[in-house]
């Protein structure tokens, strides 16, 4: 029976990163992430680890450290904000939001494969946008990790030091749900992550300000012309 392990700092990290690299490494590994509003995992680590008695566990504490993580593992590992990553011997992995009833489930079958398991949707969708979260607090959390997701893709592996996110920024009410639902959210969520490293882009679609703390509010979404 393996151990639940709490990463907290680089050193913990990197051998986490080399870990989960290891082209000998067999099975799978998890990888549990904590929210930004209270710093508590999204699954419950002792639920999963009971679960998956004989599966490696990790929880990686606090955002600076799972997106370094994410950089560490050339984008092996890509959860934030509460979700979980399962990473197969492969080296390729999943993500998992807990946004839906059967989150823990899937995360439990999704460990259960020794390698990267035949791609099967969970539901029927159609438009493609259908499986993502209809409520407007599961419309943030998909937000807060799509735009983690476009930072890791945007800045170049050499850059990402000096071009970091953030620890913190926000959204209007309803601004979350205007990004899910637009045809060319791949696009806004560029302006975005542009943003919150302190570029101005010339695109005037993204309203945005700032809070007194110097925090980025994000407004609303301008439609295009």
């Amino acid at each position: 029976m393996n151990d639940i392990i709490t990463i907290r700092d680089t050193a913990g990290l990197k051998r986490l990163a080399a870990r989960i690299c290891d082209p000998a490494r067999r099975g799978s590994l998890v990888i549990l992430s904590t929210r930004f509003r209270d710093g508590q995992p999204g699954f419950e680590p002792e639920r999963v680890h009971a679960a998956l008695p004989d599966t490696p566990l990790y929880v990686v504490s606090g955002a600076r450290l799972t997106r370094l993580l994410n950089t560490l593992t050339q984008g092996r590992v890509c959860c934030y904000d509460g979700a979980a990553s399962v990473v197969w011997s492969s080296g390729t992995g999943r993500t998992v939001i807990p946004s839906e009833a059967d989150s823990f489930d899937y995360l439990i079958r999704q460990a259960g494969y020794q390698d990267a398991p035949p791609l099967r949707r969970r539901h029927a969708i159609t438009p493609p946008v259908a499986w993502w979260p209809h409520t407007p607090e599961g419309a943030v959390r998909w937000l807060d990790l799509a735009v983690e997701v476009a930072w890791a893709s945007v800045v170049a592996p050499e850059d990402k030091n000096t071009r970091d996110l953030p620890d913190s920024w926000s959204y209007a009410p309803g601004f979350a749900v205007q990004v899910r639902d637009a045809a060319d959210r791949t696009v806004l969520l560029h302006l975005m992550v542009m943003i919150l490293i302190g570029d101005k882009p010339s695109s005037k679609r993204v309203h945005y300000t700032h809070r007194p703390d110097g925090s980025i509010v994000f407004l609303t979404v301008q439609e295009r012309a």
